[in-house]
């Protein structure tokens, strides 16, 4: 994992922003400074993975509170998923931010980060560098983590600032 921590993580310039019965073209390195990424990959059932979003909003919630931090969720499903998964979320009553990743540059241009499943959730500094690795919704001790380091972001303009 030390290998992990610190990595700039290169995100695409040309993601899909799925709202409503609109999409556009996003670069999320546009967007907000502090990012929390989580990434599904083609191998993963993408559907699956789309009737679970409600667990997120605490985090959602955590970014309308902060201009400054943004919760991004990549999906890159397989060809056959595609267009499904792409009306599933532009029917959903709940608004999230999901990131279609037709070709998966995103794991293409990450490939030493994430070719192990346990580092697709990864919190990023102003620079794209990872300062944490893992899901903050897996448990309360993970969560905590992942408050304090936000919290810690927040306060030094989106640099992780390690406490004495």
């Amino acid at each position: 994992m030390q290998y992990v921590l610190g990595a700039e993580i290169n995100l695409p310039h040309n993601l899909e922003y799925v709202c409503g019965k609109d999409s556009i073209s996003v670069d999320l390195n546009e967007l907000k400074l502090i990012k929390l990424i989580q990434y599904y990959d083609p191998k993963e059932c993408a559907l699956c993975k789309a009737t679970s979003l409600n667990d997120w909003l605490n985090i959602q919630g955590l970014t309308q509170e902060n201009i400054d931090f943004g919760l991004y969720i990549v999906f890159a499903p397989s060809p056959e998923q595609y267009s499904e998964i792409k009306r599933i979320f532009r029917i959903q009553e709940k608004k999230y931010n999901i990131y279609l990743d037709k070709d998966n540059l995103y794991f293409e241009q990450n490939k030493q980060v994430l070719k192990n499943r346990m580092f697709h959730t990864l919190l990023l500094d102003k620079d794209n560098r990872v300062v944490l690795v893992g899901n903050p919704l897996a448990s309360d001790a993970m969560w905590t983590l992942f408050k304090s380091t936000l919290d810690n972001m927040l306060a030094h303009d989106g640099v992780y600032v390690p406490e004495k």
